[in-house]
């Protein structure tokens, strides 16, 4: 097997750093992110946000709960305290960077993209198209909703990327363990995989089986002890998280853990943990992607680690079909398909590129104007994808302005009090960041400690008893179990529950959409 990664010429010129920012900047404004405090940053920018003293949240029961993210958590509170908030776009920007980087660094590993500039912005142009807003738009509209991340995301609609800011995010450090393997840089390569799993332990998975398949390597490469090396430094750097997890959410009590997996696979995240959920049309072309890859892949390092994880990945996911097992479920065996899928796009984009470059050199009298055609051509799309990003996230700050809850968010917000909890609708999930105001539950935001999980659908329960589609199907002994077992002092209610009567309660606020009541009062 060759152990040669590349052409030499690869490894002189490089991607130089003004050309990964540049390019970094390009990739995550036609990418685009979400407005701040949306989607998964309810949950997993909580227990840093309640820390950093935002608001009341320090109060909020799930704010004190086992923080699975413990290290994302202190970054977002070190953010929060001492940069302004446009610092946490500026996080993801870093990561959009990373992800760019590697992936380029392990498609260079196979073909000699640097040697020609103009092939290789050609490749990065359409590297960019492929994990474009614009692109995934198009998706969407013409192929349905599970088309949309086809092309980067991994099985069970798991991804690396994504429009916000969270830890899952950080496994763009994974794809860049990879580029350092492939490099023959094997302490940076582990450092860079226990980095991914610290920010997010459920990445240790996928960090064990990638450092496994570095030893394949080296052990293949004749570099035995290396290899044994490189297991000892795995296993020294991942300790601190792995103790972390076993004594954070070890469960004494089998019977609480049975019933809390059942509630997290069967009401939570059945679309990440169940296969029957998420297996549909476009898994077969994300499994076809990965095998494209790992074939173009050749005799490289990039060969093994991929069949290694796939390999991994179909035996488990196979394991878990077979037994219907819920602790295999929630290790996600499918999760190291979410750098399966970006390596094989990258793969295949750089073998259309090369296999392109070749037959344009053969015809001399022709090669100019193509070059000149596709170099302009490949900076004139990219600034197009970057404005159209930039214009998506422009509607998308508009739509948050303008959405029908932002009233009464705003309202909570500047007359929220110290000892205030509140009932809300299991759905308005943005309302803990955009308020800072503790609430009894939504559905959005889960803890993982097994008695969390209970009390957690215990809390959903009795929301959802509350809110119901009439007014005299709302169930007022819902609200006072709430207020007797967990403290409620306020209730939101919807437009539909408005002639709802569970007195005494104060009206403090309301519009066309939303009421706020004080419970207790008269």
């Amino acid at each position: 097997m060759s152990t040669a990664l590349g052409k030499s010429t690869v490894k002189q010129r490089g991607f130089s750093v003004i050309s990964v920012c540049v390019w970094s900047v390009a990739f995550g404004l036609a990418y685009t992110q979400a407005p701040l405090f949306s989607s998964n940053q309810n949950q997993y920018f909580l227990h840093g946000l309640a820390r950093a003293g935002f608001g009341f949240l320090n109060l909020d029961w799930l704010s004190n709960t086992v923080d699975p993210t413990p290290v994302f958590s202190l970054l977002v509170q070190a953010t929060f305290r001492a940069l302004p908030l446009v610092a946490f776009y500026a996080w993801a920007l870093l990561l959009f960077g990373i992800y760019l980087y590697s992936l380029e660094g392990i498609a260079s590993s196979v073909f000699d993209l640097r040697a020609d500039p103009i092939e290789h912005r050609v490749f990065l142009a359409l590297f960019v198209v492929v994990h474009a807003a614009l692109f995934r738009f198009l998706l969407f509209k013409t192929l349905g909703d599970p088309w949309s991340y086809t092309f980067e995301a991994g099985l069970a609609g798991q991804r690396l990327l994504g429009p916000v800011l969270e830890p899952s995010m950080f496994g763009v450090l994974l794809l860049l363990s990879v580029h350092l393997a492939s490099l023959g840089r094997y302490p940076q390569s582990v450092l860079a995989s226990v980095l991914a799993a610290t920010f997010h332990p459920t990445y240790l998975l996928s960090a064990g089986l990638l450092i496994f398949a570095y030893m394949i390597v080296q052990w293949s490469e004749g570099a035995r002890r290396q290899a044994l090396m490189t297991a000892g430094l795995a296993l020294l750097l991942v300790l601190p998280i792995l103790v972390y997890t076993a004594l954070q959410f070890a469960t004494p009590s089998a019977a609480s853990l049975r019933q809390a997996q059942e509630i997290l696979v069967r009401t939570r995240i059945p679309h990440h943990a169940l296969i029957e959920v998420w297996w549909n049309s476009s898994v077969v072309v994300q499994v076809l992607i990965v095998a494209a890859g790992i074939a173009i892949a050749g005799k490289t390092r990039i060969f093994i680690v991929m069949a290694s994880l796939a390999g991994a990945v179909a035996v488990l996911t196979l394991a878990q079909a077979i037994t219907g097992s819920m602790a295999l479920a929630l290790i996600f065996p499918w999760r190291p398909s979410t750098l399966l899928v970006p390596m094989g796009t990258t793969l295949l984009l750089g073998y259309g590129v090369e296999a392109a470059w070749r037959s344009r050199k053969t015809g001399a009298s022709i090669a100019g104007p193509v070059r000149d055609l596709m170099s302009r051509g490949s900076i004139t799309l990219t600034l197009l994808l970057v404005i159209a990003g930039t214009v998506k996230f422009r509607i998308d700050l508009q739509q948050v302005a303008s959405s029908s809850a932002q009233p009464v968010l705003e309202f909570v917000d500047r007359s929220k009090h110290k000892g205030e909890i509140y009932m809300i609708p299991p759905q308005l999930q943005d309302f803990r960041l955009a308020t800072g105001a503790p609430a009894l539950v939504d559905f959005k935001s889960i803890p993982y400690r097994a008695k969390e999980v209970i009390e957690w659908y215990d809390r959903l329960l009795l929301a959802r008893a509350f809110y119901r589609e009439e007014p005299d199907e709302v169930s007022c002994r819902a609200l006072r179990d709430s207020v007797t077992r967990y403290g409620v002092t306020h209730v939101i209610l919807e437009s539909a529950q408005f002639g709802a009567s569970c007195g005494p309660w104060l009206e403090r606020y309301r519009d066309g959409y939303f009421a706020v009541f004080e419970v207790g009062v008269e």
